[in-house]
């Protein structure tokens, strides 16, 4: 899917022949609300927005590490079976990329990034007034500038919801997500750069989770060591963007 030539082929009308495969890719599945007791929705994290009730009003932009500002790139929001309105379907402010990116905060209780009330009430935004639903088919694909501003209803179906999210970026610009890898889709200029082989792919994403993982052990281990000196251990975060609103001098607060 992530190297389809009708998709590569949208995505390269809209920035351009020299594609990046993001490594922000997520696979989603939304089981009914009803399904879904009122614990686990309450405490789900950012990380597990695929089995939320809803998704939160945000831009992709702020998912994003801050070395990605000036990155292009864009969303592909692909559905796996048809989606209608009572399916979570996706909610979108059209035009709102014009606002550029919005300050969003992190919520106390769930870590999740989204725009603050302040934000979805302000007139200029237009969010409550304008904010559409789009039910989709089979084999549709919504194309999102890495500023608009979208959500997803719950499902208030009795059905599954399967959805894929890929997004492509200018080769060589930051992918917001550094530790993570990608790989070259499509490239006019030199196509012995593009990676075609899935398992080499695999692969990189394998050693990754593996390089972390051991980073996680070493960590722990060294704990008592620093304990023992009356020190506080440097975690290292895996980058997730939530660091930029956190850390934000101006930062709104999140309920």
């Amino acid at each position: 899917m992530m190297r389809n030539g009708n998709l590569l082929d949208a995505v390269e009308s809209l920035i351009g022949g020299e594609l990046y495969s993001n490594p922000i890719q997520n696979v989603r599945i939304k089981p009914p609300e009803s399904c879904l007791s009122k614990a686990s929705n309450a405490n789900h994290q950012g990380l597990n927005w695929s089995l939320s009730a809803a998704t939160p009003w945000h831009q992709d932009h702020a998912i994003c590490t801050a070395d990605a500002e000036r990155t292009e790139f864009v969303t592909c929001w692909i559905p796996l079976h048809k989606i209608p309105l009572d399916n979570s379907p996706l909610l979108v402010v059209p035009r709102s990329h014009k606002c550029g990116l919005v300050d969003h905060c992190v919520s106390k209780k769930t870590k999740e990034i989204h725009l603050p009330a302040v934000n979805l009430e302000d007139s200029k935004k237009r969010v409550s007034r304008e904010a559409i639903a789009l039910p989709m088919e089979r084999g549709d694909v919504l194309f999102l500038h890495k500023h608009t501003m979208h959500a997803s209803a719950p499902n208030k179906s009795d059905r599954m919801r399967f959805s894929v999210d890929l997004r492509y970026n200018v080769t060589g610009h930051p992918t917001g997500r550094g530790k993570f890898p990608g790989f070259v889709a499509r490239s006019k200029i030199d196509s012995t750069r593009e990676l075609k082989d899935h398992k080499v792919w695999a692969k990189l994403w394998t050693d990754t989770r593996a390089k972390f993982a051991d980073a996680a052990i070493q960590q722990k281990k060294s704990a008592s060591d620093y304990a023992e000196e009356g020190k506080t251990p440097v975690k290292e975060e895996i980058p997730y963007g939530r660091e930029r609103w956190v850390n934000h001098p101006d930062a709104i607060p999140c309920a």
